[in-house]
């Protein structure tokens, strides 16, 4: 199979250094912009929440460094207490930032991800500064699911098995493809690969 022409070099080179020996059957790159999106309630949690521990860390730093206050007056904090709710605030402001983030994140690893179904397995990669394989061997495959837009590109769940969270409910064990152009062809091949290797 030819690679699409819109699979980036970077990509297309990592592919065929990762499928020799392998017939490519389908492959697509995950569309960036879409998959930013997706991280958007992510950002709406985030922003009040970063403006929350942000400002509170700010009030700590302030009243330990330049609240101008003198040992014993009322607003005093000690030195102590000051450092304790500075370091108490750090982690809220990190994952605040990290939230932030996400949409920069997941955009950048798209980028550099490509997914495809070849005669043997389907893997994903993500060739950044390391590069990351994943592959689902055929008779891992329990199912999967589509979600389809109207202009053909969509995600595509693979279902590899099942298993308990601490709460004792079933949680799925899945691989995510997408969001991709022509989700369909994909869910085909890997169909067509799955039941190939029922035995």
């Amino acid at each position: 199979m030819n690679f699409p022409q819109s699979l980036p070099a970077p990509l297309a080179h990592a592919l065929k250094e990762e499928t020799k020996g392998e017939v490519v059957r389908w492959a697509g790159q995950p569309s960036p912009g879409r998959a930013s999106v997706a991280t958007l309630p992510i950002l709406l949690f985030a922003v009040p929440w970063t403006a929350i521990s942000g400002f509170m860390f700010a009030m700590a730093v302030y009243g330990l460094v330049a609240g101008g206050k003198a040992p014993g007056e009322p607003g005093h904090m000690s030195t102590g207490l000051g450092i304790f709710f500075i370091l108490f605030l750090i982690p809220f402001v990190a994952i605040g930032l990290a939230m932030l983030s996400a949409p920069l994140w997941t955009w950048y690893s798209a980028r550099h991800t490509v997914h495809a179904v070849t005669d043997k397995r389907l893997l994903t990669i993500v060739d950044g500064k390391t590069r990351k394989v994943t592959s689902v061997m055929p008779d891992r495959i329990v199912a999967l699911e589509r979600k389809e837009r109207r202009d053909g590109s969509g995600m595509l769940t693979v279902v590899t098995g099942y298993d308990r969270d601490s709460d004792g409910d079933v949680v799925k064990i899945r691989e995510e493809i997408g969001p991709v152009a022509g989700v369909r062809a994909a869910e085909r091949h890997l169909i067509a690969l799955r039941d190939r290797n029922v035995v």
